[in-house]
């Protein structure tokens, strides 16, 4: 695993209906540029049934919440990303662009406009939320005051975050409009840790047997299924939860013995457990990023370099999956999701498509080493026939015709040495063609 650095974001608050949920970002660098942004959310529900839960917390992506709270230094550098954007390129109409001096002039009035409700909205003073004992000054998504009808999911804040978090860390010659920093953007999934539920089993036994179907809607991502699939096999070895990941989602499932306390917070090591979980996700997560970005550079790489880091990635991905952890644990887990997730499946494919354009850049680069060879050989020629005419053929046609002048027997001989070479290299030609 590559050096990393680790950050906490400035929270985020989303409210709905009397709900509000307070999120933390977790920031993870690793200094092969893959960056991992999460949003924690630490919350306890009761008489939340099952599929409440699954709807409003597992699916908290596709909720949609009249107010949300975001950082104002956050919210600026968004902005100023946003309108450094080359604006005059999303202008079309039917698909076509639009490209004229009225056009120039209708995006320097958006951004202006831009701008006033920019400063307008964040001008005014935030509201003060306290979130796990601390107090954070919070503005809500400017524009978004006093509109009724204004309603935006958590991909909003993740956008801001991204963003504002990208412009930060990506290196950019430019500065200009049009040159704000570009970077590959993949979604992950849900990663969620049951610390406590009703009739919580102190077995993986009993666990399976009583809440198998449940933890498969979960899994699912669907509350409604009457008939759930067969669980994916348990990725914990050993009987203190149990580790269940596909596709969509990745749960932990804590059991409980019968000494330990209704509130999982007052257990010392509660922290540390949800801290290796996430070390966990983030561990699946960044191998499955690593990949998928290779895969995507050798799919349309941008120059050489990129591409054969790329095949380097993708050429040993199988060793570096064997070898990412000291524990048989961790790599049979990463192993299956990244199986389960289809991007194990994708390795081949993008060696192929890495190795397809480096050979068509090798081919490209033997015909333009072949055009200046050609040329080369061209002018050495032109550079043997002069000499040969000099040193041979001219002091010959002066004692045969002492008469001519120096000029015409110069040129006479060398008419005659290109004949005479022409002739070879055209003989040499034609026996290479004969002995194909």
């Amino acid at each position: 695993m590559p050096s990393h650095l680790r950050a906490a974001l400035p929270p985020l608050v989303l409210e709905r209906d009397g709900l509000t949920l307070p999120i933390h970002p977790w920031l993870k660098l690793y200094s092969d540029g893959i960056l991992i942004i999460s949003f924690q959310l630490d919350a306890e529900w009761s008489g939340l049934d099952e599929g409440d839960f699954i709807q409003e917390i597992v699916n908290l992506f596709q909720q949609y919440f009249d107010r949300v709270w975001v950082q104002e230094h956050l919210q600026r550098i968004d902005a100023e990303q946003e309108l450094l954007s080359d604006l005059g390129s999303k202008l079309s109409i039917g698909g076509q662009r639009v490209a004229s001096r009225k056009t120039q002039k209708l995006v320097k009035k958006i951004r202006r406009d831009g701008r006033a409700v920019l400063e307008e909205s964040l001008g005014k003073c935030g509201r003060a939320f306290d979130i796990s004992g601390e107090s954070w000054v919070l503005h809500q998504i400017a524009g978004s005051e006093g509109q009724s009808d204004w309603e935006a999911t958590i991909d909003l804040c993740r956008s801001i975050y991204v963003r504002a978090v990208a412009s930060l860390v990506t290196v950019s010659g430019r500065t200009w409009v049009g040159r704000a920093p570009q970077a590959q953007l993949w979604q992950g999934r849900p990663s969620i840790s049951l610390m406590r539920f009703v009739d919580q089993p102190d077995s993986k036994e009993k666990l399976l047997e009583e809440f198998g179907p449940s933890i498969s809607r979960v899994l699912g991502r669907h509350g409604e299924l009457e008939d759930p699939p067969a669980l994916p096999p348990d990725l914990r070895m050993f009987g203190d939860y149990c580790f269940h990941g596909d596709r969509a989602l990745l749960l932990w499932t804590w059991l409980r013995t019968q000494d330990q306390p209704d509130n999982v917070w007052e257990e010392d090591n509660t922290q540390g457990r949800l801290l290796e979980n996430q070390a966990r996700a983030e561990h699946f997560e960044y191998h499955n990023l690593r990949i998928a970005r290779a895969c995507a550079t050798a799919s349309s790489p941008k120059s050489d370099e990129d591409l054969v880091e790329a095949y380097r990635v993708l050429a040993g991905a199988e060793a570096v999956i064997h070898h990412s952890g000291q524990a048989g644990e961790i790599t049979d887990a990463l192993d299956y999701l990244l199986a389960a997730a289809g991007t194990r499946g994708l390795i081949a494919s993008g060696k192929e498509q890495a190795r397809w354009h480096l050979d068509e850049r090798r081919y490209r680069a033997e015909r333009k080493r072949g055009r200046v060879d050609r040329w080369l050989t061209g002018v050495f020629g032109l550079v043997g026939v002069a000499g040969f005419a000099d040193l041979v053929v001219k002091p010959l046609l002066t004692d045969m015709y002492p008469e001519r002048g120096e000029a015409w027997t110069g040129l006479y001989a060398f008419a005659l040495s290109f004949a005479v070479v022409g002739l070879v290299a055209v003989l040499i030609w034609i026996i290479n063609i004969l002995r194909r």
